[in-house]
């Protein structure tokens, strides 16, 4: 009876199929693959798929991609590629500019692109049900939807772990440090002030500058589209790449879904060289890793000296490095050491012989690591790689040393200490277990609100927040008039003590002339 009423469920979910879109100009191949993650579970549910996105998989049966082929170009000038070591002395201020400037290319990218122009040859009829929108950087891609008939469903999605300035998010700079700050949970008055002042700087950031670049931008094509961010401000909900596990705790709407790790999939066997190698580390396999952006090939040679001396000294350790090319090694390559251009890393984490982790610290690889009980030694690179890199370390997962800046010594006594030391593993296997312990998956539980949205369109779970702007949210308006209130009752207070101060200094004035004069 059971089996038949799970049956019946799959069928009623693949009888109701939808036509869901997904709108995407971030450049950003590890942000593809978070999000790509909730797509293939709605479609492997029965609902159509298409994808408007700067990187892209093979098109299949009910499943389209659009590319975006002219945004990594923008951004790089066809033939330059970033040097993302140098965001690394960035401030806050200075990283925001650097991404108002990738924001305004990706959008003339995407608007210059052979997906942009497909999707405006659908027909103005043709339904989508719900689309998803990429928010980590701006609202370019609002506009096109102004040519369906049909509004579809909004849900607004980021790979990144913090909701920031969008929807009704509320801020919360006491707790939540600030975008890039390197400041852990428990902020002393000065960092909470840096933290206050890095949120507001951020709101006004996006409200003042990254909408209306791109605003200018989509205009260009499409003169009377409606505001981008209004458009924005009509999205239902909110899927977050965040974890409270591991991330910073904070309170939210419950439009806002919390499904980090969205990504991370059931372990595969690795590949037969890879298997090989694995299982022969008896005493322990290192991984190493700096992401999807950052090459490891585009390190300078001494640092990548520094890095194999040091590995070469743990020989007891096997160490799998996701080098890119190999004829850039600027050594010989120890025999304890084992280069690819690319590995899965998913897979590899999860092998029992890994112990530790090297990585730039990017969310998703975090997220991996700890879900397989992994300690991690954070070298990062730019962007919230620093941040995460230091809340492994308060979390008593891990330890930071600086890509550009360290000595042999350092790297091997850090690996020495993190791999001899059980303390790292121990704490890594509890936040694993508390990550394991849950009703359903991360991309499950997506799965579900998007279809539970598309079930009850009407149902409000915003609320009135989402009309209110920062300050009212946030009672600011209200907190002002009460100061006024109290500022004025003191002003008055003060002014009557004056008041009777100076009456009675008076009287006394007046006797002690009354008493001279009788004298």
């Amino acid at each position: 009876m059971k089996l038949c009423f799970l049956l019946l469920v799959n069928l009623v979910a693949f009888i109701n199929c939808e036509n869901i879109l997904y709108l995407s100009n971030v450049p950003s191949p590890s942000h593809f693959i978070w999000c790509k993650s909730l797509l293939y579970s709605l479609h492997e549910r029965g609902h159509n798929i298409t994808a408007l996105s700067p990187d892209i998989e093979e098109s299949k049966e009910k499943f389209t991609f659009l590319h975006l082929n002219q945004v990594y170009s923008e951004i790089y000038n066809a033939t330059e590629e970033l040097n993302f070591f140098e965001f690394n002395e960035a401030s806050p201020y200075e990283l925001f500019m650097l991404y108002a400037d990738a924001s305004e290319k990706a959008c003339r990218g995407s608007i210059k692109s052979k997906g942009y122009k497909q999707l405006l040859d659908y027909p103005d009829d043709f339904k989508f049900d719900l689309a998803f929108f990429d928010f980590t950087m701006d609202p370019c891609l609002m506009g096109i939807l102004q040519k369906f008939k049909h509004r579809p469903l909004l849900i607004g999605l980021s790979a990144f772990h913090s909701p920031g300035q969008f929807g009704a998010n509320l801020l919360y700079p006491a707790f939540v440090p600030g975008h890039d700050l390197l400041y852990i949970s428990k902020m002393n008055f000065q960092e909470r002030f840096v933290s206050a002042l890095v949120h507001l700087l951020e709101y006004f950031m996006r409200k003042l500058l990254f909408a209306p670049l791109v605003e200018k931008v989509v205009r260009e094509v499409h003169p009377n589209v409606e505001y981008l961010l209004d458009v924005e401000k009509t999205a239902k909900m909110y899927f977050i790449n965040n974890n409270p596990i591991m991330n910073f705790q904070a309170p939210t709407f419950t439009n806002q879904k919390n499904v980090g790790g969205m990504q991370i999939k059931k372990p595969k066997e690795l590949p037969e060289e890879l298997k090989t190698i694995a299982d022969n580390a008896k005493h322990g396999l290192v991984f190493f890793s700096l992401g999807t952006n950052v090459r490891s090939d585009s390190l300078k040679d001494e640092i990548i000296v520094k890095i194999l001396k040091a590995f070469s000294r743990l020989d007891k350790y096997t160490f799998l490095w996701k080098f890119e090319t190999k004829e850039k090694l600027p050594i010989a390559l120890p025999k304890n050491v084992k280069i690819k251009d690319w590995m899965p890393q998913n897979d590899i984490l999860s092998h029992k012989n890994t112990k530790l982790f090297i990585s730039h610290c990017g969310l998703l690889s975090i997220q991996e690591s700890l879900y397989y009980g992994v300690p991690v030694l954070g070298m990062p690179v730019f962007a919230d790689q620093p941040q995460n890199a230091l809340r492994m370390k308060e979390l008593g997962v891990g330890e930071i040393l600086s890509i550009l800046e360290f000595t042999e010594d350092e790297l091997y006594e850090t690996l020495k200490k993190m791999l001899e030391s059980k303390s790292y593993k121990e704490k890594g296997e509890r936040l694993s277990r508390a990550m394991h312990d849950r009703p359903m998956t991360a991309v499950e539980e997506a799965t579900y609100w998007s279809e539970w949205l598309m079930r009850n369109p009407d149902i409000d779970l915003e609320g009135a927040a989402a009309d209110l702007n920062l300050f009212a949210r946030h009672s600011f308006d209200v907190y002002t008039v009460l100061l006024a209130i109290f500022a004025v009752i003191l002003y008055v207070l003060i002014k009557i003590e004056i008041f009777i101060i100076k009456l009675i200094f008076c009287r006394n004035n007046t006797k002690s002339s009354k008493k001279q004069k009788l004298n």
